[in-house]
């Protein structure tokens, strides 16, 4: 190989590197315009591997609930071309929308993950359960949760919101 073919093959894989950086940063959400009170689920891309290894979908991406209730959020998993995995799924409260900063849950919330740990084999869809529980002495406000998938070759992050209201009970 001469000098001029080795610095284009050495361009080509910088601009390949340079796209799937990019690509990491973008969030696609996906729309149904057939039924506006539903909420969609979202592909969030940072949270997808690039070379079709898998894809992830948590729906709904934020909810509401009364002080008392319960909400489940589901996370999807689809497996494509990867290695079989041992996975753990944690949540946590953060401060704000997309940090990382975890809080403690406030008095009388709890959250429960189905399953919280596993083994996930190529070609297979995996549903993950994210169980809000609250009672009526939970504070009202917008509480932000961070869901992290934990897998053998790495780490993904999402966000959702609840937004937990009076109970309507006279104390």
């Amino acid at each position: 190989m001469n000098k001029r073919t080795i610095l284009m093959i050495i361009a080509a894989i910088a601009v390949i590197i340079v796209l799937s950086m990019t690509l990491v940063y973008l969030v696609e959400p996906v729309s149904d315009d057939n039924n506006e009170d539903e909420i969609p689920p979202t592909l969030v891309t940072p949270g997808k591997s690039h070379f079709g290894s898998s894809e992830e979908y948590l729906f709904p991406e934020s909810g509401e609930i009364k002080a008392g209730e319960n909400m489940t959020f589901r996370l999807m998993i689809e497996k494509n071309k990867e290695l079989i995995m041992n996975e753990t799924i944690n949540v946590s409260r953060v401060n704000e929308a997309y940090s990382d900063e975890k809080l403690p849950l406030p008095e009388g919330m709890n959250i429960s993950c189905t399953p919280s740990a596993f083994i996930s084999y190529p070609g297979e869809s995996y549903n993950v359960s994210l169980i809000l529980a609250t009672t009526e002495e939970t504070p009202e406000d917008v509480y932000h949760f961070m869901v992290q998938r934990s897998f053998d070759s790495g780490i993904t992050t999402l966000w959702f919101d609840l937004n937990v209201t009076s109970s309507g009970l006279a104390d």
